[in-house]
């Protein structure tokens, strides 16, 4: 009997720790940045999209720009980009392309800002994100409710503008 009284009482003096492991484990789940990431090369909000025969697609985007990306492309985040929507795109080390698709925020008072849901961390002038991009922040860079440059809430994203610069940090 005594020993089950022991064992109870030791349960509950481990369990304040053992909760605070399980919070620093969770939060640095939330903060795993791949070693590799990835840049873009080309962002844009997408006017028109062409198919070609080869099976590659042509993005032209609304600041005039355009990308043409082979149909070997690998495709991150939510997808191929549709009109409307901003374009992320780039060349790994490995001279593979890859491309994004970032919808623009639903809510209507951020006419222009595209979500990019994902964790991530300040790297000077740029966000690491959780989902393996390195992003330009805007000169007029906004981390909203976010302290110490980490960007770590389960309701947090990023906010992109047209031309793929993180402009803030907004909780949704």
């Amino acid at each position: 009997m005594r020993a089950g009284i022991h064992q109870g009482r030791l349960a509950r003096s481990l369990r304040p720790a053992l909760v605070a492991c399980l919070a620093v484990l969770l939060v640095g789940c939330g903060l795993r940045i791949p070693t590799s990431l990835r840049t873009p090369t080309v962002a844009g909000v997408v006017e028109d999209v062409t198919r070609l025969a080869d099976g590659g697609v042509t993005y032209r985007l609304q600041n005039g720009k355009s990308a043409e990306i082979a149909s070997q492309k690998q495709v991150l985040l939510g997808g191929e980009p549709l009109v409307g929507e901003l374009l992320l795109a780039g060349t790994d080390s490995d001279g593979r392309q890859w491309l994004a698709g970032v919808s623009p925020s639903p809510n209507v008072n951020e006419p222009g800002c595209f979500w990019l849901t994902a964790n991530g961390r300040d790297a000077g002038d740029w966000i690491e994100t959780s989902d393996g991009l390195r992003m330009q922040e805007a000169l007029d860079f906004d981390p909203g409710l976010a302290e110490g440059g980490e960007y770590t809430s389960p309701r947090g994203c990023f906010c992109l503008n047209g031309e793929g610069e993180v402009t803030s940090y907004v909780f949704v």
